[in-house]
């Protein structure tokens, strides 16, 4: 995915960063989707699953990793950390 290398290229390791579906172009639907790829896959590249978020009326709110694969559409963000070298 084109889009996500670009954001992820320059992370250095140890650090953080949240991918928004809005950033990859992506529906609603298909990034719930790659969001659960990640969560089953354990990670991406040398990207570990750290949380998942949803944007409610109240504003960001993270997610249980272990409740969310369920949550069927609640997932507008991931946050993405490098594996250390």
């Amino acid at each position: 995915m084109k889009a996500l290398d670009q954001l992820i290229r320059d992370v250095p390791p140890g650090r953080t960063i949240v991918v928004r579906a809005q950033a990859l172009g992506l529906s609603e639907g298909a990034f719930v989707r790659f969001a659960n790829e990640i969560k089953e896959d354990e990670g991406i590249d040398d990207f570990d699953l750290v949380q998942l978020h949803r944007l409610g009326d109240s504003g960001w709110q993270s997610l249980d990793l272990l409740a969310a694969g369920g949550a069927g559409g609640a997932v507008d963000a991931v946050s993405l950390r490098r594996r250390k070298a």
